[in-house]
């Protein structure tokens, strides 16, 4: 089950990207399991790169953007990094629905 959050994360990022019409390459790096008093997850840091112009919006959009996944949600998506045109690492915190 593990892998199949990582999964969903990628394909809700994907998703999200493609509904603005950006063909976005997804990629997790790195997964942390994730724990407060009274939630669980994990946090994953995620590359993601893609040609279009539309890239900076759709990043400057993503802490606000709906990334529905089954069984969890979306407590945090946060740019880390966006350096290079077409590049940027996100960072996504997928919490456990109670």
């Amino acid at each position: 089950m593990r892998g199949a959050l990582g999964h969903d994360v990628a394909r809700a990022l994907r998703r999200s990207a493609e509904a603005r019409g950006i063909a976005a390459a997804v990629s997790i790096v790195a997964r942390r399991e994730w724990a407060s008093a009274l939630f669980e997850g994990a946090r994953f840091t995620i590359d993601v790169s893609a040609d279009d112009a539309p890239l900076d919006d759709w990043l400057a959009a993503l802490p606000e953007c709906d990334l529905p996944l089954k069984g969890y949600f979306v407590a945090g998506a946060e740019v880390m990094e966006h350096c290079l045109p077409g590049r940027a690492t996100v960072e996504i915190l997928a919490v456990l629905e109670a």
